[in-house]
């Protein structure tokens, strides 16, 4: 038998799988509080929507969704032609990758950044140009300025950011968006916060707005997102799209925009949540929390364990997932993330926190011996 290996593309060959161990496991035996997924059931109508689309699911659906996109477009205050409706924000990084990068052009990339932007785009042929952040995670905008080349098709920013929570205010976007490139803002988490810039859309030619309805909509077991930009990229990205949103799934997320108030209500508990949770953690010597406008929190370990260990731990002792955050490009061993549950997940995990940060404290130092002083 051939090395098959020779056929597969060299940026395959070095890429580095996007790490999902943690899915492997019997989730449903854990309290989840790792993946940034909404603890609360999406709107009640979503059984009623299924059974209603049952009759058709023997007929394709149809390519662009035209109802769920005019329900989109009335929920963002735009036309339908300003929106792109796919299945799942993952096939919009990609789809906004397959529209616009050639081998060697570059994308520059704050850091810290949700991965799957640097791995599309590196299996694209791309060129991630990495920009360092300020204290507390806020954007360099003279850095990402200055990082601009002749090669430079893209500037990307998450906002609110994963994994940092941080978000970017309107006029250090509007500052990024002056220079001229096609700057996509990832808005998964926009719900969850204070900065919405959809409004922008109308006069900013070059702004691609990515959404998802996983988070606030309490969707992530069904794959459905949408853009928003100006009629021409989104005409662009459509010439590319090859992605289709089953009729269930789409019949769903149009249930959902009708039940808004129910939405809300769910976003209006997280926040709370959140709260509790930065507050709590704030108060245990050796964690430092960042301001998050997400539902999760990062959290930097000033003490002498990991983030590896306290995600172990938790696991392994109290059956509680929290993630560790090496796989991000800019953090290391000693960040690690919460997400924000329902309150009485948020109170365990804290107990839990506490019980390990107590237990490493209380853990004697081995003297020191000759040789290792």
């Amino acid at each position: 038998m051939r090395d098959l290996s020779r056929f597969v593309r060299p940026v395959v060959l070095a890429s580095k799988k996007y790490n999902l161990d943690r899915f492997k496991l019997r989730r449903e035996e854990f309290l989840e509080m790792d993946a940034n997924e909404n603890p609360f059931l999406p709107t009640p109508g979503v059984l009623k929507a299924m059974t209603e689309t049952t009759p058709r699911l023997n007929r394709y659906p149809l390519l662009e969704c035209p109802d769920l996109r005019d329900k989109i477009a009335s929920f963002v205050s735009l036309k339908a032609d300003n929106v792109l409706v796919s299945d799942g924000s993952m096939r919009l990084i990609d789809l906004v990758m397959s529209t616009f990068i050639d081998p060697a052009d570059e994308a520059i990339l704050p850091l810290p950044t949700y991965t799957p932007y640097e791995t599309r785009l590196i299996s694209r042929g791309g060129k991630p140009v990495y920009v360092d952040p300020k204290p507390n995670f806020r954007w360099d905008i003279e850095g990402i300025r200055k990082a601009v080349t002749s090669r430079t098709k893209l500037i990307i920013i998450v906002s609110p950011n994963n994994p940092s929570g941080a978000a970017i205010s309107e006029s250090e976007l509007k500052e990024l968006l002056n220079e001229g490139y096609i700057t996509v803002v990832d808005e998964a988490y926009f719900l969850f916060g204070d900065h919405d810039f959809g409004h922008l859309v109308p006069q900013e030619r070059n702004l691609i707005i990515a959404r998802t309805f996983s988070k606030a909509f309490g969707l992530a077991g069904l794959r459905v997102g949408y853009a928003i930009s100006s009629e021409e990229l989104i005409h662009y990205m459509l010439q590319m799209n090859v992605g289709w949103v089953d009729r269930i799934t789409s019949r769903i997320a149009e249930v959902a925009l009708d039940d808004i108030g129910y939405v809300k209500e769910n976003v209006r508990r997280i926040i709370e949540g959140r709260k509790y949770l930065f507050d709590e953690l704030s108060r245990i010597d050796g964690l430092r929390p960042f301001p998050s406008e997400s539902n999760g929190i990062l959290i930097r370990i000033e003490a002498d364990f990991t983030g590896p260990e306290i995600m172990n731990t938790l696991r392994d002792q109290h059956h509680i997932l929290v993630r560790e955050m090496t796989n991000f490009t800019g953090l290391d061993d000693k960040y690690f993330r919460i997400t924000v549950g329902t309150m009485q997940q948020n109170m365990q995990t804290i107990g839990a926190v506490k019980e390990f940060v107590r237990s490493k404290r209380m853990t004697p130092t081995a003297p020191q011996t000759a040789q290792s002083r």
